[in-house]
């Protein structure tokens, strides 16, 4: 007797709308497609009792909704709604920040290496300060100390090893579409199923667990849209569904 039940794992892959060429998402622990239609019904007004004489479903929207559960590039631009931009790891010398308060953090242009000391001195480079009497080191910068050498409103300079990193802004490239792939298997049969949606208009995650005991996951969605390359009768504008055998 065929197997006619479907237990469905795979990786999703994002490329440009109309380009064959997928970036994976890596794991993904929910890939969701739901339909919205409008019902159109006419009532019967010529008998009584009520009752429909027609009705008609229209199609009103297509969404797909994924829970990446891989940080990357990819789906952190995804879920900030955002654009990536490379940092170089290397030297940076005499980085100046002006202290506005003693005993509060001056953030770093840059990650710093932590396993590389950083050097702090005044305006003039005369003077270097001493780490632990006159500031303290973070993960993201340094701390000045009441009673040390560095006194609000001085300007100072600070060498450091800047880590290699990538610097998202969010929520500055909120018009993206992209082509998504689905490359699945039927556990159950051990059948390909490849879901394509032509054109799909993700909009950025709507919660973002910084602090957390689990492992982050980005839970976005988008709304899939008319791919008007796509003209040939029969074909779909929206999505297309290949499944092995059934």
């Amino acid at each position: 007797m065929a197997v006619k039940t479907a237990i469905i794992k795979g990786t999703p892959y994002l490329s440009a709308v109309g380009v064959n060429a997928g970036e994976s998402l890596g794991n993904t622990s929910k890939i969701q497609y739901a339909v919205t239609t409008e019902t159109k019904d006419l009532p019967d007004s010529q008998n009584p009792g009520g009752g429909l004489d027609d009705t008609f479903d229209r199609f009103k929207e297509a969404t797909v909704s994924l829970s990446c559960r891989h940080v990357s590039i990819k789906t952190l631009e995804l879920a900030l709604g955002g654009v990536a931009a490379a940092v170089t790891a290397g030297a940076v010398v005499d980085e100046a920040h002006t202290v506005q308060a003693l005993d509060k953090l001056i953030a770093l242009d840059n990650l710093p290496d932590g396993a590389v000391a950083l050097v702090v001195k005044d305006s003039t480079g005369t003077t270097t300060y001493d780490e632990g009497v006159d500031y303290v080191v973070k993960r993201v910068g340094i701390i000045p100390l009441t009673g040390g050498g560095i006194a609000a409103a001085d300007v100072i300079k600070i060498s450091y090893t800047k880590l290699k990193a990538q610097r998202i802004q969010a929520l500055v490239n909120l018009i993206q579409e992209n082509r998504l792939l689905f490359d699945g298997v039927n556990e159950r049969t051990n059948a390909p199923w490849c879901a394509i949606m032509h054109r799909v208009k993700f909009g950025p995650a709507k919660n973002i667990d910084f602090i957390g005991d689990d492992f982050v996951s980005f839970d976005i969605e988008g709304k899939l849209l008319a791919y008007d390359a796509i003209t040939a009768v029969g074909k779909s504008q929206y999505m297309e569904l290949l499944v092995g055998s059934l």
